[in-house]
């Protein structure tokens, strides 16, 4: 199963332990969902945000929403990867 709240079990993936800081990204419009990433920020020890693409549900399919996604992935892996290196 791919995707799902982060109170789902998963199946066929990965985990890998990054040091350099998390990043949770989530739709602004889905309360559950963003409650549900706010907690598990409070739990994080390590640099993280949490950041809310304004007006999206947990599937990103508003207009112009999973390119938000896009850009705030990129920045992050930008930040904690190229500029690092």
């Amino acid at each position: 199963m791919l995707g799902g709240s982060l109170g789902s079990s998963r199946s066929y993936h990965t985990a890998t332990l990054l040091g350099d800081g998390r990043v949770l990204i989530v739709g602004g419009a889905d309360d559950v969902v963003l409650e549900l990433n706010r907690e598990a920020a409070r739990h994080l020890a390590c640099e993280h945000r949490l950041e809310v693409v304004p007006g999206a549900t947990h599937l990103f399919e508003e207009p112009g929403a999973l390119e938000a996604v896009a850009a705030l992935a990129g920045d992050w892996f930008h930040r904690h990867f190229v500029a690092a290196s």
